[in-house]
Parts: structure tokens; sequence; C-alpha cells
């Protein structure tokens, strides 16, 4: 699923730098049979989607990084509570011993 995830992000940038890159060749070179309203409006149409594709392929890039560093953090803990619980598995042997030893 995270591969998934890097890949969904990966293609909302390629396709938003895209559609930003082919406003270029508009801007430059306008279509004669367009009156100015077609003209912006297309320009607009492709500059915030282009926008809007890089905004998503940002957030799905911050929640793939949350995503790898929350499991990170859970092996982490998890590695924690082991070797608390075989300290006190310790410390209670020793206990144990110095009991049996004084009687």
């Amino acid at each position: 699923m995270l591969k998934e995830r890097k890949f969904t992000w990966v293609v909302g940038y390629a396709i938003g730098i895209a559609l930003l890159v082919a406003v270029l060749p508009s801007i430059v070179l306008p279509h004669p049979a367009w009156s100015e309203a077609h003209w912006w409006a297309y320009l607009l149409f492709i500059v915030c989607s282009g926008i809007t594709l890089i905004g998503f392929a940002s957030t799905m890039r911050q929640r793939v990084e949350l995503t790898e560093r929350l499991a990170k953090l859970e092996q982490t803990v998890e590695l924690l509570k082991r070797q608390a619980q075989s300290q006190c598995v310790q410390k209670n042997n020793v206990s144990e011993q110095l009991v049996g030893s004084l009687n």
C-alpha cells in the first residue's frame, strides 16, 4: 500500500508539472482563432489544474513520510517495551536470589 501512495504522489507531481509546462507555449504563441476570453479561460484552467495536482502530490508525499515515521516509532516503542520487560525480569530474579540467600 505504501508503494501505491508513492506512485500516486509521483504521478501527481508529473501531471501537475506537465500541465504547467503545457501552458507556456500558449503564453508565447496564442491561438489566432481564439478570443481573449477563450485564451484566458484555457490558461486559468490549466494553471489551476496543475497547481491543484502539485498540491495534492505534496500532501500525499507528506502523508507517506509521516506513515514511515510512525512505523519506525512503533518499532522503537516495541523494542523499548521488550527491553523494559527483560530488565524487570532480571530485577525480579536478582531480588528472588537475595531473598533466597537470606533464608
